[in-house]
């Protein structure tokens, strides 16, 4: 499938709808879900689910991810990635792993292997760290609510033996 139009930067332009069409269509035809499909727009990232005229809106207002090279979230496979030849398996034969095989290798890398790591940075990095400060922020107001409920019974419990040294001075008297 022609994916140059992702690399243009006029969003207006015909190749880049046509592009976008030709994505939507691909899309809607490996989809498990006719309704919604993952956002691949530049500000979505594939996190988001939407129907599939939100996501021709998206992709032709704000591009595509451009790192978005292999449609894994879009059903898109290697049809070349499961040879004939794999399926023979060895009669009571021990061999060691055919290593020659080197078609994975070939579909996830070379070429890829830049954007593959710009989509990474883009994606992962920002979403890890946007976890990990949400974590922190819930963390940090829980230790601050566990700290006023030991300021609160501390306080309580002060009071208490007040109390209860008053009346046994009171007795002792």
């Amino acid at each position: 499938m022609d994916k140059s139009w992702m690399k243009l930067d006029d969003y207006t332009s015909d190749d880049y709808a046509n592009g976008v069409r030709s994505f939507i269509r691909f899309a809607l035809e490996n989809s498990r879900d006719n309704n919604k499909m993952l956002c691949p727009c530049r500000n979505c990232l594939n996190l988001k689910s939407y129907p599939a005229s939100l996501v021709k809106l998206h992709l032709l207002s704000n591009g595509i991810d451009v790192g978005y090279i292999k449609w894994l979230h879009h059903f898109e496979i290697a049809e070349n990635l499961i040879s004939p030849s794999t399926n023979n398996y060895n009669e009571g034969e021990d061999e060691e792993c055919d290593e020659g095989d080197d078609t994975w290798v070939e579909y996830f890398s070379s070429d890829d292997e830049e954007p593959s790591q710009a989509y990474v940075d883009k994606v992962f990095v920002p979403n890890f760290m946007a976890n990990a400060q949400a974590a922190n922020d819930k963390i940090s107001s829980q230790v601050a609510s566990l700290h006023s409920l030991y300021l609160s019974m501390s306080s309580l419990l002060d009071s208490f033996k007040r109390d209860v040294n008053g009346l046994s001075m009171e007795h002792d008297a």
